[in-house]
C-alpha cells in the first residue's frame, strides 16, 4: 500500500495530543466516524487542539484525500488498524 505522507504526518503529530486529537477532526471531516460509527468522533470541534500546523497538517491531508480518494482514505483507516492491533 502506498504511503501518503500528509496523512501519516498529521497521523503521528496528533499522537502527541489527548482526546480529540486533530486526526480524530479528519476522520470526521472524511466521514469515517459517520461510517464506521454512526456519529462525529468530535461533537464539538471548537474544543480540538487546532492551532495554525495543526490546521496546516490537517488541509494537507484533506488534500491528499481529495486526490487520490478511496486509496487514501484506505491508508489512512489502516493507520487506525496499525494502532488497535499493536
Amino acid at each position: 500500500m502506498k504511503e501518503y505522507t500528509s496523512i501519516k504526518d498529521l497521523y503521528d503529530w496528533s499522537m502527541n495530543y489527548d482526546y480529540p486529537t486533530p486526526y480524530s477532526v479528519f476522520l470526521d471531516l472524511i466521514g469515517y466516524s459517520r461510517d464506521e460509527l454512526g456519529t462525529a468522533l468530535v461533537a464539538d470541534i471548537t474544543k480540538a487542539p487546532l492551532g495554525y500546523l495543526e490546521l496546516d497538517y490537517l488541509a494537507d491531508a484533506l488534500s491528499e484525500i481529495a486526490n487520490y480518494g478511496a486509496d487514501a482514505y484506505d491508508y489512512a483507516v489502516s493507520l487506525l488498524d496499525s494502532e488497535v492491533n499493536a
